[in-house]
């Protein structure tokens, strides 16, 4: 994270670039880079015309916007690809950061829901959840992870049988592990899930909880970010949020392209100033 008091007084800004910033009225700004599995994939930048004095309340506040933002957009993205044909869908399977199982319900001899068998699962388990793809597939979860909570089994049975998808959150405390599951009924008692691991976020969200003003805000962003399904729709979203939380002249939010030497400009705020 880089951040920005005054341009003109800051050994991080070239002499010979200040100028330029002075000309399109950037003289303060904070930029947090967004890298996965090594890589810069993006950056969310917060600017000001004037000098200003970033409190570490503000710089956390962006941090963490940026990783919801970015969540946000691999949602959407894995969302609209899973729809459009198999042949992506297969790609997505084996390719994609989040979590992804097929799974079915088991029930016992009443008819409750005990457990659920995962009849498939991606990659990107192993590295969620810590345990070997072969170990998991085609096993329940219950045999997987033995300690889990009743409260995962009772929440996809919920929503097995409202017949709607739905977002969950809780933790595995077998693995002392967070995650956030978007789940996907299939008919009977079939069902998708896509899942991430959230404990630093989770982390994050309790300390922050001594600021109501910052949890506030997480909460609305949250809200706002999770009916939208365009990544310029949720960057546009977030932009402005984060804008008139923190009272600045601009966000800007943009992606580093392959060759990480091009960034490709998506929502934008600006204040008028």
């Amino acid at each position: 994270t880089v951040v920005v008091d005054d341009v003109d007084h800051t050994d991080l800004i070239p002499i010979g670039a200040r100028p330029a910033m002075t000309a399109i009225r950037i003289l303060a700004h904070v930029s947090v880079p967004v890298i996965k599995q090594g890589a810069l994939v993006g950056a969310l930048c917060v600017t000001e015309p004037h000098p200003r004095e970033w409190s570490d309340a503000e710089i956390r506040i962006v941090q963490l916007s940026a990783e919801r933002l970015w969540s946000a957009i691999v949602r959407a993205r894995a969302e609209n690809a899973l729809r459009e044909s198999e042949e992506r869908y297969r790609l997505l399977f084996d390719t994609m950061g989040q979590g992804y199982v097929d799974a079915e319900l088991v029930r016992d001899a009443s008819g409750r829901a005990v457990d659920y068998r995962l009849i498939e699962v991606n990659a990107a388990f192993e590295r969620l959840t810590g345990v070997p793809v072969e170990q998991a597939r085609g096993r329940t979860v219950r045999e997987v992870i033995p300690q889990l909570e009743d409260w995962w089994v009772e929440n996809c049975e919920r929503i097995v049988q409202q017949g709607y998808p739905e977002r969950i959150e809780h933790e595995v405390a077998g693995l002392g592990r967070w995650y956030e599951a978007h789940v996907y009924p299939r008919g009977g008692d079939r069902f998708n899930a896509l899942y991430e691991e959230i404990s630093e976020r989770k982390a994050a969200e309790q300390r922050l909880r001594a600021s109501e003003e910052r949890h506030g805000f997480l909460l609305r962003l949250n809200d706002a970010l999770r009916g939208l399904a365009g990544a310029t729709d949720i960057q546009s979203a977030a932009a402005r949020l984060l804008g008139e939380h923190l009272g600045v002249a601009s966000v800007g939010y943009c992606e580093v392209e392959a060759d990480e030497d091009t960034c490709v400009a998506g929502g934008e705020y600006g204040d008028g100033r």
